[in-house]
């Protein structure tokens, strides 16, 4: 079951490829994976985010971790509420979501 766990990483910084996928044996990202990632880091620019399908195979149940700059001072309830509303349409298709999220540093620009 390990094997088919696939694990999304993906660094804000643009100047960077934006897309760091972390194997496992098999493992391929999948369309949801891909939207999800799309609309938070549209909506979000977050320092860190990983979504992580944990569903067994059928991509339907996902661990999300985000960190971003625009949680600072948010409840963690209202963070985790902001982030059901980015992704009600996908989340109206799953059957679980473990979410974490924080308030992250905003990335620091060299001039």
């Amino acid at each position: 079951m390990a094997s088919r766990l696939a694990r999304f990483r993906v660094s804000a910084l643009r100047t960077n490829p934006p897309l760091l996928r972390l194997y496992s044996a098999g493992a391929t990202v999948t369309l949801n994976e891909q939207r999800i990632t799309k609309k938070l880091l549209d909506a979000l620019q977050p320092q860190t985010l990983e979504v992580t399908d944990i569903s067994g195979g059928c991509g339907a149940m996902f661990r999300i971790k985000i960190g971003s700059a625009q949680f600072k001072g948010v409840p963690l309830v209202r963070q985790h509420r902001q982030v059901n509303e980015i992704l009600k349409d996908e989340i109206a298709g799953m059957h679980g979501l473990q979410l974490e999220t924080f308030a992250a540093a905003p990335k620091e620009t060299s001039s």
